[in-house]
């Protein structure tokens, strides 16, 4: 089952809608409307355990003054017809901002920045899972405060990762943490904003995230291998001119059962419209064939003449092709046929993202020109 939450404000009183999909996200039914309270509250996060739904988000009591925002926790039985709230144990000098939930092996775990100061707090539940005290905390960059957080977890995994950032930035010092056994080792990954990541059973992190370059909004993928201290270079999944009035915030980012990655990202460039962006995970500057079950390129590597074959009708589609820096190759307009011929003599031997995009879908493989 897939759960869907998000929250609506009106006139500052916030409710928590639950829908769900049993056909992989073609339809939705809505099971409930969850009034939480009757002030702001602030990016709420779902976790299923156990047959429980938790939703942790922080809530704003005194806004517009957010610096005694606070944690909280509650917990549903009953497939969200009803909530109970969960004790929370976090020092009350805490502003709460960023909370993220998620499961590894051994634990549930949440995440919070401080609006006070620069550090990121990580809770775990009792076995009971009825009560959640702080267990640990770390800081990233040079007195960042109010950082917001991402959980990157995996329930056959105890390593966890926590993406961290200022919140509602374009691009600012973004950070990936990896933590295993109390150990914490972080890393800048570059400037972006609002990060996603999906850590895989093999032990790979793989992260998404935005940035403003040059004019430009652009998603942005790279992962880091089990036993690897560095990340790939980030391969650019997505650019357009960047709207200055198109500003929305938040992606997400699951494993589809090919094993191929669905993103949902805030296009910065058309007014914050919703995208979906599916893609082959390990993108990176080798040359590793990408497989995807959508399109198939061949001759892949190619030296001449390159055809694309894709297995379902399309209309009106638009394809490009980029270089691993984000620089636009060749762009195909209109494209109504299933196979499709494309002339890459004159281009320089590399590697390549070519990108079908189709209304609000978009799906990227790559190709080798040799």
């Amino acid at each position: 089952m897939n759960v869907l939450k998000y929250a609506n404000i009106e006139n500052a009183q916030v409710d928590l809608d639950i829908q769900y999909s049993e056909d992989d996200g073609v339809t939705w039914e809505k099971t409930t409307s969850v009034h939480i309270n009757d002030k702001v509250t602030d990016f709420p996060q779902g976790l299923i355990q156990d047959e429980s739904i938790y939703v942790s988000y922080s809530y704003l009591p005194n806004f517009p003054f957010v610096q005694t925002s606070k944690l909280y926790l509650r917990k549903s039985d009953d497939d969200g017809m009803s909530w109970n709230p969960v004790q929370i144990s976090l020092d009350s000098t805490v502003s709460s901002i960023g909370v993220a939930i998620g499961k590894t092996k051994e634990d549930l775990l949440i995440t919070s920045g401080n609006r006070n100061n620069d550090s990121i707090y990580i809770l775990k539940s009792d076995a009971s899972l009825d009560h959640w005290s702080t267990s640990s905390s770390f800081s990233v960059g040079n007195d960042i405060k109010g950082q917001i957080t991402k959980l990157i977890t995996n329930e056959n995994q105890s390593v966890y990762g926590v993406i961290s950032h200022l919140a509602h930035q374009n691009s600012t010092e973004i950070y990936f943490t990896r933590i295993e056994d109390e150990q914490v080792e972080s890393i800048q990954l570059g400037l972006g904003a609002y990060g996603e990541g999906i850590l895989l059973d093999d032990g790979s992190f793989h992260v998404v995230y935005h940035t403003i370059e040059n004019g430009s909004f652009e998603m942005r993928y790279m992962y880091l291998g089990e036993n690897e201290s560095q990340f790939s270079n980030p391969v650019t999944l997505f650019s357009a001119a960047y709207d200055e009035d198109g500003r929305g915030e938040y992606h997400s980012m699951e494993v589809l059962p090919s094993g191929n990655f669905l993103l949902v990202f805030s296009d910065w460039s058309d007014g914050s419209s919703a995208k979906v962006l599916e893609f082959s995970p390990y993108l990176s500057s080798t040359i590793e064939d990408s497989k995807s079950n959508i399109i198939h390129a061949y001759p892949n590597p190619a030296h001449d003449i390159i055809n694309f074959e894709i297995s379902f009708p399309i209309s009106d589609a638009r394809l490009e092709l980029y270089s691993l820096n984000g620089e636009k190759i060749h762009v195909d307009q209109f494209i109504s046929d299933s196979t499709i011929e494309v002339d890459v003599s004159n281009i320089e031997g590399g590697i390549y993202l070519l990108r079908l995009s189709m209304k609000e879908k978009v799906f990227i493989i790559k190709m080798v020109k040799n």
